[in-house]
């Protein structure tokens, strides 16, 4: 006959829920999550898949802002070159329009001149990022640099670094008259390269300044998710230590009352 005591069960009760904590605690401690499960924390755990999804957005964005920055610095130098062009052209127009230059000078310029302007054409079919002409005509260009729709950054130029773009299609030094008719023509240039030059440098400061706050909101929403979701170790193995003891605890009362009934039955017996 085996008798089992109400004390018995309590203390059981007990043993199993301390049980329990402990592979809870083993759970969490492995995978250094406070939550591992809906059933740890379901609020939070919604809470922190959101913060999730919103992180991997902004990461996404962020790579948007620096790819933007990168096809604005391609086209910044190709307009930087299309300067250094002109600024070449200008020269060649300054020096025929010199009334010390011979026909023959004029001629040898010419052929310079010409070879200016079709490198400005050149440039202008050649630049591009990623098969997306930058300098061939005007363009504009949609950044989306945010998690939200509207999040975005226009940068547009008027026009390209083609001669025609330019207005230096019909300019010629082929004689002191058009080498100084050329001369209005490639300072407008001049001014049109500068005014596009404005423009995609502007561009680029806004990626930049995006690309910076978009950091910072990655940290910041890194750093709170990891508050609400991961574990704090120190806490867990102090808990863990607390219920090992409790758990031993139950198990020697839990002894103590089995061996007790048995005990009297014995003296009965």
């Amino acid at each position: 006959m085996k008798i089992k005591s109400p004390a018995s069960s309590l203390v059981q009760t007990q043993a199993n829920k301390t049980q329990a904590r402990m592979n809870k605690l083993f759970d969490q401690i492995s995978s250094g999550a406070r939550i591992t499960k809906a059933a740890d924390d379901a609020a939070s755990l919604a809470i922190s898949s959101a913060m999730e999804g919103q992180i991997t957005a902004l990461r996404s964005s962020r790579q948007n802002a620096n790819e933007a920055d990168s096809m604005l610095q391609v086209a910044d130098a190709g307009f930087e070159q299309a300067q250094e062009i002109v600024g070449q052209m200008r020269e060649l127009a300054v020096s025929a329009s010199n009334g010390t230059r011979s026909d023959a000078d004029r001629a040898a310029s010419e052929i310079e001149f010409q070879s200016l302007r079709s490198e400005l054409n050149d440039l202008a079919a050649s630049t591009d990022f990623n098969d997306r002409a930058l300098l061939d005509g005007a363009q504009s260009f949609t950044f989306q640099v945010g998690a939200e729709q509207g999040a975005s950054i226009v940068v547009s130029t008027e026009r390209g670094v083609g001669a025609e773009d330019l207005g230096v299609d019909a300019s010629s030094v082929a004689s002191q008259g058009s080498a100084q008719a050329s001369l209005e023509a490639l300072e407008e240039a001049s001014s049109r390269l500068n005014e596009s030059r404005t423009r995609v440098g502007a561009g680029s400061s806004r990626l930049r300044t995006a690309s910076s706050g978009i950091e910072s909101a990655v940290e910041n929403t890194v750093a709170a998710n990891s508050q609400l979701r991961d574990l704090d170790l120190v806490e867990a193995l102090s808990t863990k230590a607390r219920e090992s003891i409790l758990q031993q605890s139950n198990i020697a009362i839990l002894m103590q009352a089995n061996a007790m009934p048995q005990a009297a039955l014995s003296l009965i017996g």
